[in-house]
């Protein structure tokens, strides 16, 4: 009896060793072949020009059949003359990145949120599995200041609230103009909250990936600007879209 119990012990154990291990190999499976997906999906990146061209005039007729007043805070002719300017240099941007970079200033001059043109996500889930580098602070934004908001670098001596007067030799003013203007809004307020809710990925995404970030800050506490260098870090994405969402026909 007692070798009985035994043996249904040792079936039951090795039933279950059995599914811990096929679970693993499944899960393991399935993320690399998203993983793979990904990659393949980011390999054809690149696209024809009547492609750009198509995409950009699929934009400008949905918006036309949808949109009540699409044209409340830029004229018809404005809209149009830039609609066409974008199709006639599909040839300097293939990539789909660089067709938001163009095209999302021009979502954003409507100051309207209700158009948004959504952020390439696909580039920025690759940069995360791959564990590619970011601006590693949190930034808050008022008066198209920059300010740090919260430290994950090695620099103990950047203190939250200091204000950034430039990173990578680029001003943070100039930099605030370039990346507010790829997010919708009613006003300039509204669109500097969106970046400042997601500005390390949109500096990756309008600058590209740096190892080390050359940082010029104005210490408040002393009243003096500190030049730092720090080493870009790489985050996991842990942000969720506030809602779900699929194309209507």
């Amino acid at each position: 009896m007692v070798n009985l119990i035994i043996q249904i012990i040792i079936i039951l154990f090795g039933t279950l060793l059995l599914l811990s291990v096929g679970s693993y190999f499944f899960v393991t499976d399935a993320e690399r072949s998203r993983k793979m997906a990904l990659r393949k999906s980011l390999a054809q990146s690149e696209f024809k020009i009547e492609q750009i061209q198509q995409d950009i005039d699929f934009f400008y007729e949905s918006l036309e059949r949808i949109h009540p007043e699409p044209y409340a805070h830029i004229t018809k002719t404005d809209f149009q003359s830039r609609i066409l300017e974008l199709r006639n240099a599909a040839h300097t941007f293939l990539t789909r990145l660089e067709l938001y970079k163009r095209l999302a200033p021009l979502v954003s001059e409507m100051n309207d949120e209700s158009v948004r043109l959504l952020v390439p996500e696909t580039e920025l889930d690759y940069h995360y599995s791959i564990g590619g580098r970011f601006f590693p602070f949190d930034v808050r934004i008022i008066d198209r200041k920059g300010y740090i908001a919260r430290n994950y670098s090695n620099e103990a001596r950047i203190r939250e609230g200091f204000e950034i007067i430039s990173i990578n030799d680029v001003p943070f003013h100039v930099m605030h103009r370039r990346l507010a203007q790829l997010f919708s809004g009613s006003c300039e307020a509204q669109k500097s909250y969106y970046l400042s809710e997601r500005f390390r990925e949109m500096l990756y995404l309008f600058y590209g990936m740096a190892e080390k970030y050359k940082l010029v800050i104005q210490d408040t506490r002393a009243n003096k600007t500190v030049t730092y260098e720090v080493e870009g870090k790489p985050f996991k994405k842990t942000r969720e879209l506030p809602y779900a969402y699929q194309s209507l026909e």
